[in-house]
This record gives C-alpha cells, sequence and structure tokens, in this order.
C-alpha cells in the first residue's frame, strides 16, 4: 500500500464570498478527524477547533451552508460536529477520492497559514490518477510518498500542540531548506517570540524526534 502526503494552501472558495468573513477569521481549526459526503450533496465532519466555544458557534451561525452543529467544550477550543451543504469543490475532491477507492489517513491536519496537510493512501496507479484529476485550483506542496508505515505520523503526537504550531511555521517559511530561507529572528517575530525562545523550542522539538527514532 502506498502513500502521499501533501499541502493544501489556503484555497479562497466562491462560495465564501456568502460568509461573515469576521466571524470565519475567529475560526482556527487543528484537525478534521471525519469527514463524509452523503448522497443528498450534505457533509459531516468532526473537527477540533482552538477557539472559545462561544465564538466557535457565532461563526457557525453566520455560515449559511451550516445546516446543524453540536460543539463539545474542551481544554483547548471544542470538538465540533457540523451537518452542511458541500461547497463545489470540496464535493469534487471528496467524489474523486471515492471513485479511485483512496483512504484518508485521518486526521486532516491544519498548517499555521490555514493550510490542510492530507495524507491518503491507496495504488500507486489510483494515488497518481487522483493527483492529476484534482481540480486547478488546488495547487499541492508534496511532501511525502512510499510505502505506508503506521508509524509515519508518530512523531509529531510526540510533540505539543504549541511545538506542532513552531514546527509548522518553521517548516512553511523554509527554516529547514538548505540553504535556509529564513532565520530564527524572522521566525520569532512571527510568532511574537524572541529568536532564543524560538531556538530553545526547536532544540526540545528535534531532541524529542530524534530520540524517538534511534532508541
Amino acid at each position: 500500500m502506498e502513500y502521499i502526503s501533501f499541502i493544501v494552501p489556503p484555497i479562497e472558495d466562491e462560495s465564501d464570498s456568502e460568509m461573515d468573513h469576521q466571524a470565519v477569521s475567529m475560526i482556527e481549526p487543528v484537525a478534521t478527524y471525519y469527514l463524509n459526503l452523503l448522497d443528498d450533496g450534505t457533509t459531516v465532519e468532526l473537527s477540533h477547533i482552538r477557539n472559545d466555544p462561544e465564538h466557535i458557534r457565532d461563526a457557525l451561525e453566520t455560515d449559511p451552508r451550516v445546516l446543524s452543529y453540536d460543539v463539545v467544550p474542551e481544554t483547548s477550543g471544542g470538538l465540533v460536529y457540523i451537518h452542511s451543504r458541500a461547497s463545489e469543490l470540496v464535493n469534487d475532491v471528496l467524489t474523486i477520492l471515492v471513485r479511485h477507492k483512496l483512504v484518508v489517513d485521518w486526521p486532516i491536519t491544519y498548517t499555521t497559514h490555514g493550510g490542510h496537510r492530507v495524507t491518503v493512501l491507496g495504488k500507486d496507479t489510483q494515488i497518481r490518477r487522483t493527483i492529476e484529476e484534482l481540480p486547478d485550483t488546488i495547487q499541492t506542496i508534496l511532501e511525502g510518498i512510499g510505502n505506508y508505515r503506521p508509524e509515519i505520523r508518530q512523531p509529531l503526537s510526540l510533540l505539543t500542540g504549541r511545538q506542532r504550531q513552531i514546527l509548522e511555521l518553521a517548516v512553511e517559511m523554509g527554516y529547514y531548506e538548505i540553504p535556509r530561507h529564513t532565520t530564527l529572528g524572522e521566525l520569532g517575530k512571527a510568532l511574537q517570540i524572541t529568536a532564543g525562545t524560538v531556538g530553545e523550542h526547536l532544540r526540545k522539538i528535534e531532541s524529542k524526534i530524534i530520540l524517538n527514532h534511534v532508541r
């Protein structure tokens, strides 16, 4: 069984124009644990959102696509069930995945800048056809491809939410590129912390991941 992991940068969906952007901007999704397209063209999803539950409810109330929802308060936000009308883009993507019999390796996680980190599983030919058929509006950034191993995501599970946020931003801004595209100072400015604090965080993150692989 093969896998491919990729990031889908934020996409401006035409149906977003119907929404209250100020309210939607309050939403900080962390992960989607389940998303399914129903026969009537609606979707059901279960997601973790890092916001005050009341803010989550306010944002969902302004979205005309949302048919019903439920918010379960958690320590860091809320676990949210949403039944909504699927946008054309979401409908197309989910239909393609079903057509090629691909399986999503849940959860879908979110990057610091609002993109989606997705891993799908299946046969190599199915994955390639799926990528070819994705709508032109979706520009993917490849993160990994190869034989699937269940422990692929294990390193990230070792990190705290804050550590994952810092690592994701460091990767997105090119800190681990050769040569580097950013500095600790620039990362610190984006995170509103000092360069020294960023460096300390990254050393702890790297230590956790490396020790997990060599022990």
